[in-house]
């Protein structure tokens, strides 16, 4: 509810308790405390108190306060006066609403690690917003303007004088407003940044962060004309520098490369256009004197406000200002006098990409697709084999890390970030026994695994296509179908490459694994003698809910871009480039979807099945008690190595020592893939899902760009080859 006209009449009490009673007094109140914590959690910033609990506390309430105020206009802009039409269009409202995005971020926020950056958009956004308030009704209402002499114009109609503070607040709405907004944009730029550094560096959690603030900048871009005209000046920067005659012609390749490739990723996220489908080009419509700027519906008061030099009547106020009123039209349609143009026109979004030279259709593109050859199934397996053995073997090292993140038994974790962990394993167990340890198993089954794999995606995916069916489901079933077809090959190696990786290094002092393998044949030999040959099998479910949905998204993803890299080259040959991006933003992709699926995987894997303790409940008792809790491996496996190992259900991954895992470690005690993820969940929340999830991104990634990349260029060396032969 919008406060009412203060009234000289009444007591100054009167008319801040009348103040106080609205709505819009609480988020007032919501924008005053966010800049207040903001300012406390700097002033610990100054004295480097970055996580000191006051600090903390003001970080976190800054957020709370953001998230009440655009809270509070979601509620009445939305759902205060009933929501109407189809939930199809009320969903798209709400998501088009930058209320609804700013709330989503400042609720991320409020549950991210600390991020000063993140700060700063929304306490510039709170300045304005608390200036206008105040403006508009907290000085209206302290001090009710006397009136003026009557204006010659109206004169009918007393003048109303405003107070000195107010015209002095309105002025310097109109001279900074647009920098301030541009500052806005920058600030939002650079935490974008900001989050790839920290996604490069492996940061806990920095990856999903990421996807999440694209997002969320996706749609500022394309509804704020300062976002768009910051991402203009940048690009231009950057196309001066690059441009340079000194820049290697490869810098300025990648360059363009890039840009095309952000340019089709803004259309392809276009949701709007696959629900509405094609639409006719629209006439050129007269410019409105508001943009949607400004985190919503206050956008409508500073073009105006400008318009107005500083001056803006009640009336208008009240119109503006009616999303919190009980009874009003639309606040979203422009009023009649709003019809002047504004001086922040948004520009059209990024269009698609022509080319004057040569431009390849849609319909030209397919009918490439079909005319291109397809090559012999021996070739295509012979150089998947090849290019995904070498891209397991590059990666192996960042492999092994990954799953000591995933795998590891104490609390809190040992292995944390992608470095330290890297810095780790190499300085206490070296690296062909430490970052290598289980190539040998990886290497065996990785071969004829991927062998078997593009032999059956390739027939797959050409009797399906040659079927009639569409080839996007014809890709994820033809990865669907070929990793499948692969899992009886690679998951036995898959079982010793784990353990060997989480063991390390023979009797490993630093590192408590539960895994005392001498090599990979030792290895084998303890496995299907102490747990049966069932036990090569272990996360077989786990393995093929984790592998299956990644060839399907990786391949779909993969073949999609190709199509749109072919397309906005206008060729089949894309170029070392684009061949390496596609590939590897495909992988990385399907990688970072499908980590839950990982984590839970590596744990059932590398859980141990206990040992056979006596039947007496005391003796147990007894027996595990004195098993020294930290004591080293060495020790520990030769006192108890005459204990039998029963074939029960394995529990989650302990060290030999002991059947009582480290407090936080949940038990899985489960074969189960679904009951894994609520048992991760409940007792490490959304992040144990995601553990590992950086260097399981970048590992896809790299991975699947050297797999595919060698895959494409063995292709063309094997028809080479071919075509010499049958020419000679």
């Amino acid at each position: 509810m919008a406060p009412p006209p203060p009234s000289a009449n009444l007591p100054l009490v009167e008319r801040l308790k009348a103040l106080a009673q609205t709505l819009q007094f609480a988020w007032f109140v919501g924008h005053v405390t966010l800049l207040l914590s903001v300012f406390r959690y700097l002033v610990s910033c100054i004295f480097f108190n970055y996580y000191s609990s006051s600090a903390q506390i003001a970080y976190r309430l800054a957020f709370i306060s953001a998230a009440g105020t655009y809270g509070i206009v979601v509620y009445k802009g939305h759902f205060a006066r009933g929501v109407q039409g189809s939930p199809l269009s009320i969903v798209m409202k709400l998501i088009s609403d930058e209320n609804v995005q700013y709330l989503g971020m400042a609720l991320v926020w409020l549950y991210s690690r600390q991020l000063i950056l993140a700060l700063l958009p929304f306490s510039v956004y709170s300045v304005f917003h608390v200036a206008t308030y105040s403006r508009m009704y907290l000085i209206p209402t302290l001090q009710p303007a006397a009136p003026a002499p009557t204006s010659p114009s109206s004169p009918n109609k007393p003048a109303v004088k405003q107070s000195p503070l107010a015209e002095t607040i309105g002025r310097f709405i109109k001279q900074y407003y647009d920098a301030s907004m541009g500052v806005v944009a920058t600030l939002e730029i650079a935490l974008l940044f900001r989050l790839v550094l920290s996604a490069i560096t492996f940061s806990k959690g920095s990856w999903v962060l990421l996807i999440v603030y694209l997002s969320f900048f996706r749609a500022r871009y394309a509804q704020s004309s300062f976002v768009q005209q910051a991402v203009r000046q940048l690009t231009a920067r950057a196309d001066a520098t690059i441009s340079h005659q000194s820049t290697p012609p490869q810098v300025r390749q990648g360059w363009e490369t890039l840009k095309g490739v952000v340019r089709q990723g803004y259309e392809a996220t276009d949701i709007g256009r696959y629900i509405s489908g094609p639409t006719a080009a629209k006439k050129p419509q007269p410019k409105k004197a508001y943009v949607r700027e400004y985190g919503g519906k206050l956008d409508k008061v500073y073009a105006r406000f400008v318009k107005n030099d500083g001056h803006i009547a009640m009336s208008l106020t009240s119109r503006v200002f009616s999303l919190f009123s009980t009874a009003t039209s639309d606040p979203t349609a422009p009023s009649a006098g709003d019809s002047h143009t504004s001086p922040w026109t948004q520009p059209s979004s990024m269009g698609g990409i022509s080319d004057p030279n040569y431009t390849v259709r849609n319909g030209d593109l397919a009918l490439l697709e079909e005319e291109e050859p397809r090559p012999p199934y021996l070739h295509a397996m012979l150089a998947g084999g090849t290019g995904g053995t070498c891209g397991d073997m590059l990666m192996h090292s960042l492999d092994t890390v990954k799953t000591r993140q995933q795998g590891d038994p104490t609390f809190p974790p040992k292995y944390t970030s992608m470095g330290q962990s890297y810095a780790t394993i190499y300085r206490q167990e070296g690296i062909c026994r430490g970052l290598y340890g289980g190539v040998t198993p990886a290497l065996l089954g990785s071969f004829p695994g991927t062998v078997i794999f593009f032999g059956v995606y390739e027939y797959t995916k050409r009797l399906m296509i040659d079927s009639g069916i569409n080839p996007s489901i014809a890709y994820l079933s033809g990865g669907f179908l070929a990793d499948l077809a692969a899992s009886v090959v690679y998951v036995p190696s898959e079982v010793l490459k784990t353990r060997l990786q989480l063991q390390g290094r023979h009797n490993n002092p630093h590192f408590n694994s539960g895994y005392n393998y001498r090599n990979m044949r030792d290895g084998f030999r303890q496995i299907v003698r102490q747990e049966g040959f069932s036990a090569l099998f272990h996360g077989y479910k786990a393995t093929i809910f984790r592998d299956l949905p990644f060839s399907a998204l990786q391949f779909a993803f993969y073949e999609k871009e190709q199509s749109m890299a072919k397309d906005w080259v206008g060729k089949r040959d894309i170029g070392l480039g684009l061949e390496v991006l596609t590939a590897a933003t495909a992988g990385g992709m399907a990688g970072v979807i499908t980590c839950p699926m990982d984590v839970v995987k590596t744990r059932i894997q590398t859980q141990q099945n206990p040992p056979a303790l006596p039947s007496g409940s005391s003796g147990a008792k007894h027996s595990v008690e004195h098993i020294p809790k930290e004591s080293p491996r060495p020790h520990a496996a030769s006192s108890h190595s005459h204990i039998p190992r029963a074939h029960s259900r394995p529990i989650s991954t302990s060290g030999a020592n002991t059947s009582i895992p480290p407090p936080g470690t949940p038990r899985l005690d489960t074969s189960s893939v679904f009951t894994g993820l609520k048992m991760i969940y409940r007792t490490e929340g959304l992040a144990g899902w995601f553990r590992g999830v950086g260097p399981r991104g970048v590992w896809t990634s790299i991975q699947s760009g050297t797999m595919l990349v060698m895959y494409q260029y063995l292709l063309k060396e094997l028809e080479a080859r071919q075509i010499l032969e049958e020419s000679l």
